[in-house]
């Protein structure tokens, strides 16, 4: 299924929040799962069911999809990844608190690219490197949604000698739409 890209960066109450891709689907193949599990009782099949009084992690082995989540209530940080159900291709996710990797998540979903790390890297990190390496950026990867300007776009002005701020948003665009200043 395509869905359209409704990847938003947005700063609430001071709070940075970000979602991208299909954020989710995790909850969505849920949903299906109950649905065919009340299709299944609904049939007459015979279900013995033991109701614990407290939530009980369910079996997610078959589901299509696969969520890492991450919560530092220290510093007051959430991460939802959602991956295919082999790993290979992030498809979403929901960052609140710290939203540094947006522009390299978002590419990494619009391409349908297959990872070259673990999906723990996502919540762990990768060891030895920053986790925003600019350098890791395509030049035809979004930086500035409000007007579509890329990372080639931005790099192309610095070439050519423009090194304020002001200059690359004349050339580019780039933090005219939502108001980005110096």
């Amino acid at each position: 299924m395509n869905f359209p890209d409704l990847s938003t960066k947005l700063k609430l109450m001071g709070v940075e929040v970000a979602s991208f891709g299909e954020f989710d689907a995790d909850e969505r193949a849920v949903k299906a799962a109950e649905v065919e599990e009340a299709k299944k009782t609904a049939s007459g099949e015979v279900e013995i069911s033991f109701k614990p009084s407290r939530k009980v992690p369910r079996n997610t082995r078959n589901d299509p999809v696969k969520a890492l989540t991450y919560l530092d209530p220290i510093d007051s940080t959430y991460k939802k990844f959602i991956f295919t159900a082999d790993g290979s291709r992030l498809i979403g996710g929901i960052l609140i608190g710290e939203t540094g990797s947006f522009t390299k998540l978002v590419s990494l979903v619009k391409k349908k690219k297959k990872l070259d790390v673990s999906p723990s890297t996502f919540i762990l990190g990768a060891k030895g490197s920053a986790e925003d390496d600019a350098g890791e950026l395509a030049d035809d990867d979004v930086v500035c949604s409000c007007h579509g300007t890329t990372k080639g776009a931005i790099a192309k002005c610095v070439k050519e000698g423009m090194v304020e701020f002001a200059e690359v948003k004349k050339c580019t665009k780039a933090g005219t739409g939502c108001g980005v200043s110096p």
